[in-house]
């Protein structure tokens, strides 16, 4: 492929349309923080969030579990946030979302005291609020108030929170798609993107979303089976060097 200078916005040519595919990766690495949590004494948390007998489950299982477990839950809170979720809930749906997302939330859970110091309630709360609002950018305030909690794993709780909106333009309540490292590097040949990221790569998002007639959950996960493809490893390492 032609040379695309780091920075600047592209997408492969691949199919982007026929639905939202399940998540195929090559490495899952859900177990891994799972055992870096029982190693630290947060076995209540798996108890809370995965099903008493998940170590029979298939990586690809485990992570379907979950992702259907979070979806079932954020669709009832969502209909009326401040009657329904209770602060447990919302603590339980915080972890799921950490525990799908994999092995590189552990810093959340191990560095600067763990969970005690490292999650607010309110600030989780505020969040979501914000992101039903369609404030973005206020939302993306109250996650930065949590230490530990980059834009990598704050865009997979706006992703799920925000799956039920609808619509292709970018404005008020809509899909927010996740931003971390791999898909950073794919969509901009850059590594390590930060907050300050988020609202142009939005910016960037919805304009081929319009173009396609697809959501902005379809893309992404086209994006994230893309990027473990012998392609997408290809489209990628061109794109960072």
């Amino acid at each position: 492929m032609k040379k695309i200078s780091k920075g600047v916005f592209a997408l492969p040519e691949i199919p982007y349309s026929n639905g939202i595919p399940a998540l195929l990766r090559i490495r899952y690495t859900t177990r891994a923080l799972i055992s870096n949590l029982i190693k630290k004494g947060y076995s209540q948390i798996i108890d809370e969030t995965l099903p008493k007998d998940y170590q029979n489950y298939t990586d690809e299982e485990l992570l379907k579990c979950l992702e259907d477990r979070i979806n079932l839950v954020v669709n009832i809170l969502v209909k009326d946030l401040d009657r329904l979720a209770t602060d447990k809930d919302l603590e339980i749906l915080f972890n799921s979302i950490q525990i799908w997302g994999g092995n590189q939330a552990r810093g959340f859970y191990l560095k600067n005291g763990g969970v005690k110091n490292n999650f607010n309630i309110d600030s989780y709360r505020n969040g979501i609020k914000c992101i039903l609002d369609g404030k973005i950018e206020s939302a993306i305030s109250f996650f930065n108030e949590m230490s530990q909690m980059d834009i990598a794993f704050a865009s997979k709780h706006f992703s799920f929170w925000s799956k039920s909106a609808q619509g292709l333009q970018n404005e008020g309540f809509r899909q927010l798609p996740i931003l971390d490292n791999l898909i950073f590097q794919l969509t901009y040949g850059k590594s390590n993107p930060k907050y300050r990221h988020y609202i142009k790569y939005l910016e960037n998002i919805y304009n081929v979303c319009s173009e396609l007639k697809i959501s902005a959950h379809e893309l992404e996960r086209r994006l994230f089976n893309f990027a473990d493809t012998p392609g997408g490893k290809i489209w990628i390492q061109d794109r960072v060097m």
